[in-house]
């Protein structure tokens, strides 16, 4: 009889260690389930780092789409903006379309167009036409000088019919000058000489006048000196004045000089020590260049 419980106790300590060891592979099991699932996780992060540019782009551009409007902090924002600097090819025609159309973003369209603008063609000035008069300053920013980048009549002629916006701030037409000048030779450029007068007379944006002034000091040369005498005089902020002075200085006439005496001596510190610049800066093209050197002083760049 105790053999029997012997055997008994023996063969259920058996069972027990089989049952004990059973479980334990069950539990290594279910606890190898979630490596599993990490490594199709580490597997899928993996798919998706061997996304082309043009893929990842999309990406980052939806991402974006979450951020606010005036959310210029935006994390998904940034990380667009750090993406689209560290690419190692630059932006496609076909993924700056394409990207217009898949963001909803604002300042995310502006940075596609930033990154478009030096390789700008004829083809994407209707594009970027609408964006012209955006309310968004950064994106119609971007897209003025995308346009400008253009170059070709069409392209001056958008640019152009901007200085009739009379919008009260004036900030639409604002930078248009700086555009126009870069391209004095145009004949459009040339025709727009009034409305540019007239903007640097009426603007109602202190840098819009400044900006108008410099631009038909560029566009005209001497002939303008009558202009500018006449906008250093007059304007009541002495950066729009001293720029005029300053742009006498630039066109490098002589025939400025008696005009740049008298703002020699103005009132205003700013405006006089733009005039003496001035002064020195037409003296220095006039004078014959030293003995060895190919150019005269003022032609030095500052």
């Amino acid at each position: 009889m105790r053999v029997s419980k012997s055997l008994f106790c023996a063969a259920f300590l058996v069972i027990l260690v089989f049952a004990l060891n059973a479980c334990e592979k069950s539990a290594d099991k279910t606890a190898e389930e979630p490596g599993k699932a990490g490594m199709a996780e580490d597997s899928s992060k993996g798919e998706a780092k061997q996304l082309t540019e043009a893929e990842q782009l999309t990406e980052k551009l939806k991402a974006a789409n979450v951020c606010q409007p005036k959310d210029y902090g935006c994390k998904e924002l940034k990380d667009l903006k750090l993406f689209l600097r560290a690419r190692k090819q630059p932006l496609t025609v076909e993924e700056f379309r394409n990207g217009l159309e898949v963001s909803t973003l604002d300042n995310a369209r502006a940075e596609l167009i930033r990154r478009i603008a030096p390789k700008a063609t004829p083809d994407l000035l209707p594009v970027v036409k609408p964006y012209l008069t955006h309310e968004n300053f950064s994106l119609r920013k971007a897209s003025l000088a995308l346009v400008s980048n253009i170059g070709d009549d069409a392209a001056i002629t958008e640019l152009v019919a901007l200085l009739d916006n009379q919008e009260k701030s004036d900030t639409l037409r604002t930078d248009v000058p700086k555009l126009l000048m870069q391209h004095p030779e145009n004949e459009k450029v040339k025709a727009s000489l009034p409305k540019l007068k007239d903007m640097a007379k009426n603007s109602v944006q202190g840098w819009g006048r400044a900006y108008a002034a410099t631009a038909v000091a560029v566009i005209e040369g001497e002939a303008s000196l009558d202009f500018l005498v006449d906008i250093a005089t007059s304007d009541k902020w002495n950066t729009v004045r001293a720029t005029a002075v300053k742009s006498m200085g630039r066109i490098g006439s002589n025939k400025a000089l008696p005009y740049l005496q008298k703002f020699a001596s103005d009132d205003d510190k700013k405006v006089a020590e733009a005039a003496k610049r001035a002064i020195q800066k037409i003296k220095g093209e006039t004078q014959a260049p030293d003995k060895g050197n190919s150019e005269p002083k003022g032609n030095e760049k500052k």
